[in-house]
């Protein structure tokens, strides 16, 4: 179902009105937080915040950059709201990527 939707934009030139969008970066946990059985270490970083894990405001223009070059978005500059978080899988082989929601904006002017 998602992939068909993805498929679509192909021809489309993306929306040009403003957006808001919502980002969900899911990321593979390093090997340490693992013991040897595979089970998930107490006392670890449950948030990741290491140097490894990328920095949130590069994620998210690298995201949209690539939306724009996709044709999801007209322009990037389209966007007037963005929430956006990242996190740790929760299970050793669980998936990672990130979830992208991408809506019309729909509150009035303040």
């Amino acid at each position: 179902e998602h992939v068909g939707a993805l498929y679509a934009w192909r021809d489309c030139e993306g929306f040009r009105e403003p957006l808001e969008v919502a980002l969900d970066f899911v990321l593979p946990r390093p090997a340490s937080h693992w013991t040897k059985s595979g089970a998930l270490r107490s006392k670890i970083d449950c948030l990741p915040i290491g140097a490894k894990t990328g920095d949130l405001d590069n994620l998210e223009k690298s995201t949209l950059d690539g939306l724009q070059t996709a044709g999801v978005l007209g322009n990037d500059s389209h966007v007037v709201a963005l929430a956006s978080r990242k996190s740790y899988t929760p299970d050793r082989d669980g998936p990672t990527g990130c979830l992208i929601e991408v809506r019309l904006y729909t509150e009035g002017p303040a």
